[in-house]
């Protein structure tokens, strides 16, 4: 503890000899603060790290042995974990367990209680504070930032542009770009004498980046071209920071956010710029839109579109900006992912991925033909949907939810005391077998097929089974976008090319700690080859 006493302080004095006091002005008052502050610091940790959980209110709940303290006092349990400790703990809807710091948290163990969570008043539950902040940097606020009657608001006034009637018309677009991927990779499988392996989530992340800003605000980033491009770059570098990312969301549950955001460190600086970069030019995108003469806005078709005739979002431009970072933030990677873990489970079972291509083809124009597709052609693809379901069901992008709330709630007949972090697992949702039956773990796209029950619940015993969009007024808005976007995707790469795995075995492993959503462990990688016929 003196240690740490030593380190705070001695960080004190450096920022006074870098004149940090230009970013954080203190005073000689601020200053003598800290510095007793730093004095009492490793009581205050003492008692919050060691001796707080032993008086919790919520000591009565199944307790999950996690081992020594110090051994894990930065590591935040993950999804692998929170399926098992349903598994195996006997519980009654509700576990108890402990993360960064020994912070306690709430893993909510049946869709009983998660409904507590999806169905509440949005006032009652929000983001960590350190996870709102993240947000709120990255987008400069919005929808997935918003909490209470403001996300409300904003929720009812960008609802339109995420119905049926209107994204089936952003089909011909998610098209266009699916063709211009196959393309791409027609050019690359050619180039190569041997067999063609490919990072495929870095090809279908490109993909999903354009078509996601051309669908949803007329901007083309034009990543599956000029992959290499200095807008593409700083979007890379402000949206997929990677393994950089997950230190900061560690410290942030130790630093003051405003504190660790002006800290002097290459990852806030490149944020800063890059996230500027990519502001500016939507901004620039948005204004253009602004100005342009009535029946040419009428004509437009995409989100942002329904945005600029909106009352709360028309004459606020940053606002309809910081709409355009969330839409990217949220839709872009979530939707690559899906493309990749579906690609991955399809290369491990040809006679799947050959039925599928079977449909795909018999029902759809190649890409080569230049003959545009429309929704109806998707959607009557059953099997096409099928598939897309069970990978969203098995490989569902965000893993989890966490939610606090600022007074004490009855979930699963207990209380749970005010501030308490409560954990929803979509990944454990998805994957349970009380939820799914023996095969919650296999990839099986036919338990979607068959009768108006099966298609809606893929045999689980209620709709809160499936959760990778979460449910309530806290689901995810884009849903539908994403998984229309991803099913255009998969038909063209699908009916094109053979995909198998990069190695005999087919085994990759995924990333279920260094970033929020579910990513493959040093990329997926699959060999590609064109099938001719179509």
């Amino acid at each position: 503890m003196l240690t740490l006493t030593a380190i705070v302080i001695t960080a004190l004095r450096y920022a006074q000899d870098v004149h940090i006091g230009s970013v954080i002005p203190f005073s000689a008052y601020g200053w003598l603060f800290l510095t007793h502050f730093a004095i009492l610091l490793p009581f205050f940790a003492t008692y919050g790290i060691f001796l707080a959980p032993r008086f919790s209110a919520n000591k009565h709940l199944p307790t999950v042995q996690q081992g020594p303290v110090l051994a894990r006092l930065f590591k935040e349990p993950n999804s692998i974990d929170f399926l098992r400790w349903i598994e195996e703990i006997p519980n009654d809807g509700l576990i108890r367990f402990h993360g960064v710091l020994n912070g306690e948290r709430i893993l909510i163990t049946t869709t009983e209680g998660t409904k507590v969570v999806h169905d509440g008043d949005t006032k009652d539950f929000h983001r960590p504070l350190a996870a709102k902040a993240i947000l709120t940097r990255l987008t400069g606020g919005a929808i997935f930032a918003a909490e209470g009657r403001e996300h409300a608001a904003q929720r009812k006034e960008m609802t339109p542009a995420f119905k049926h009637r209107h994204l089936k018309e952003l089909y011909p677009t998610f098209w266009s770009k699916t063709v211009e991927l196959v393309r791409s990779l027609q050019r690359h499988e050619a180039s190569t004498t041997e067999k063609s392996v490919i990072e495929i989530d870095d090809w279908v992340s490109r993909g999903t980046l354009d078509a996601i800003a051309l669908a949803g605000f007329g901007f083309d980033f034009n990543s599956i071209a000029q992959p290499g491009s200095e807008l593409v770059r700083k979007y890379r570098t402000a949206f997929l920071p990677g393994k950089s990312a997950a230190r900061i969301r560690i410290l942030a549950n130790i630093v003051p956010i405003k504190l660790l955001f002006n800290l002097p460190m290459k990852r806030n600086r490149d944020a800063k710029a890059c996230i500027q970069a990519i502001r500016s030019a939507l901004y620039s995108v948005v204004q253009k839109r602004q100005d342009e003469p009535s029946i040419e806005k009428q004509s437009r078709q995409d989100i942002l579109a329904v945005m600029l005739d909106s009352p709360l979002f028309k004459t606020n431009t940053n606002l309809i900006v910081s709409q355009c970072m969330a839409f990217l933030a949220a839709g872009h990677e979530a939707s690559a992912l899906a493309l990749g873990w579906t690609l991955h489970e399809l290369s491990k079972d040809h006679k799947r991925q050959q039925k599928l291509r079977d449909e795909i083809r018999a029902n759809l124009p190649s890409p080569d033909s230049g003959v545009p597709i429309e929704a109806s052609q998707i959607d009557r693809l059953e099997y096409l949907g099928a598939v897309v379901q069970e990978s969203l069901r098995k490989w569902g992008p965000v893993p989890r939810q966490t939610r606090i709330s600022p007074r004490a709630m009855e979930v699963s007949g207990h209380i749970v005391p005010k501030n308490t972090p409560l954990v929803v697992s979509f990944y454990a949702m998805n994957r349970m077998q009380e939820n799914w039956g023996p095969e919650a773990a296999d990839f099986v796209p036919e338990r979607w097929l068959g009768d108006s029950q099966a298609k809606s619940l893929g045999g689980s015993k209620d709709r809160y089974c499936f959760s990778t969009f979460s449910h309530g007024a806290r689901s995810c808005i884009g849903q539908r976008f994403a998984h229309y976007e991803v099913l255009v995707f998969l038909a063209g790469l699908v009916g094109s090319f053979e995909w198998s795995p990069a190695d005999s075995e087919g085994v990759v492993e995924a990333d279920h700690d260094s970033t929020v959503m579910l990513k493959v462990k040093n990329g997926l990688h699959l060999t590609v080859k064109e099938v001719g016929g179509w």
